[in-house]
């Protein structure tokens, strides 16, 4: 029989039965072709207020109450009213599978478990949605006896054909009738690590900002040329300074002309090669601009797509 006719999950007597058995039953019960495969999976403990759709190969629909483990857990648990929920599950202890190497016609039973089951959606009207799933706070804080939605798996995709929103807040109260004036935003948290959640910022008020300082550099240059062409002027100035003498009123000789032509051309290498390194700034904020601060840029910081408030 080859491998994937074979379960790693059955227990010996399972695996005896289904290698006696006729290749027509082995084939139906290898789950090709969309068969229902012959495996081991833990049946689900449901509660007396639960109705039950399962299907052959550990999926399970419940409808009942708010509950996370055994049935004395949850808001149904305890009686809470108003705690109706919807359980979809692909993979019911799924993590904790090899755990039940049982033979599948006699499985071994669990709880629901939001840390071991595979995949779910669960749906409650009253539940402590955070600490179920121990998720930190971040800056929105705990669920308490709200309303929840928790979804479940390894990858997680969530796609719009035409667009998706995440809106928190429509009214000013909640499912409870609970007033809200200080509604929460949305957290995007790595890692289940709240220590270093900072606020977004917004792309056309950072781009705003950053033009500001660049408006600002640029006025900074202007007044470096100022004192460029202005100390250049007092240079040459005192290069061809002569000042009268106290012998008869004559005029002092100039300086000497080794003098002046270093004093002339210290000026020219002090203006020139000021100016052009200045100018040379202007063309990298210039080029800086147009790469991350306008649309067409390849680099342009803000999403072209995505928004937030």
């Amino acid at each position: 029989m080859s491998d994937y006719l074979k379960s790693k999950n059955l227990s010996d007597k399972a695996k005896e039965a289904n290698e006696n058995s006729s290749p027509a039953t082995q084939l139906l019960q290898s789950g090709v072709g969309d068969s229902v495969k012959r495996e081991a999976y833990p049946g689900r403990i449901n509660s007396v207020a639960e109705k039950v759709y399962s299907g052959y190969n550990n999926s399970h629909i419940i409808l009942g109450k708010d509950r996370i483990d055994d049935v004395w857990t949850g808001y149904g648990g305890t009686g809470y009213p108003e705690s109706g929920m919807i359980h979809l599950v692909a993979g019911h202890f799924g993590a904790g599978l090899g755990l039940y190497s049982e033979d599948p016609n006699n499985p071994v039973s669990a709880n629901p478990n939001f840390m071991l089951d595979s995949s779910y959606i669960y749906m409650s009207q009253t539940a402590d949605i955070d600490d179920y799933l121990s998720l930190a706070d971040g800056t929105i804080g705990k669920s308490i006896k709200k309303s929840a939605i928790a979804i479940k798996a390894d990858d997680v995709r969530v796609i719009g054909e035409r667009g998706i929103k995440l809106v928190t807040r429509r009214y000013n109260e909640d499912s409870k009738r609970e007033k809200h004036i200080n509604f929460k935003g949305i957290d995007l948290i790595a890692g289940n690590n709240d220590k270093e959640l900072q606020p977004m910022l917004k792309g056309d008020n950072t781009i705003l900002a950053i033009r500001k300082l660049i408006e600002l550099f640029e006025l900074t240059l202007d007044a470096i040329m100022e004192i460029v062409y202005h100390q250049a002027d007092v240079n040459e100035s005192y290069a061809n300074h002569q000042h009268m003498s106290s012998v008869a009123s004559s005029p002092t000789q100039p300086l000497d002309d080794d003098v002046l032509v270093r004093g002339m051309a210290a000026n020219y290498v002090f203006t020139q090669f000021t100016n052009t390194k200045l100018d040379g700034i202007r063309k990298d904020l210039f080029n800086f601009k147009e790469t991350y601060l306008e649309k067409s840029g390849d680099t342009y910081i803000a999403s072209r797509f995505n928004n937030t408030n």
